[in-house]
């Protein structure tokens, strides 16, 4: 029959968790590589936001500027107000992508170390 740890056991085993993976989890190495792969994740999605955008602004210039009836375009008020928002979406990604700076996310790895190597080294306890 198994029983559950005691309180002051289960602290020191996650105690044991976390000196354990501290080290390799906050060593400059490992958050410069976790860094460079976020960084690298947002310029591709950065990249397909903006040509999306801009593809949609092109697309709106080319049937504004391709004449037709006023019902099916709509009115030059509406079109006018579509342009403005979608040439402000393509400003605003190409601000954002200029700005970027990485916050972190170095905790959410460390947790997910964390629940490995508890899971691992402790598998036989029952908690």
């Amino acid at each position: 029959m198994d029983t559950p740890l005691p309180n002051a056991i289960l602290q020191l085993v996650i105690h044991r968790c976390i000196l354990t993976c501290q080290a390799h989890l906050l060593s400059p190495d490992r958050q410069n590589r976790i860094k460079e792969e976020r960084r690298k994740k947002w310029d591709e999605a950065q990249r397909l936001a903006l040509a999306d955008a801009t593809a949609a602004l092109a697309a709106h210039e080319r049937a504004s500027s391709g004449g037709g009836k006023e019902g099916e375009q709509g009115s030059e008020a509406q079109r006018r107000a579509q342009k403005a928002e979608l040439e402000g979406r393509v400003a605003y990604l190409k601000e954002l992508q200029k700005n970027y700076e990485d916050c972190g996310g170095w905790l959410r790895a460390a947790c997910v170390e964390f629940d490995r190597a508890c899971s691992g080294s402790f598998a036989g306890t029952t908690v």
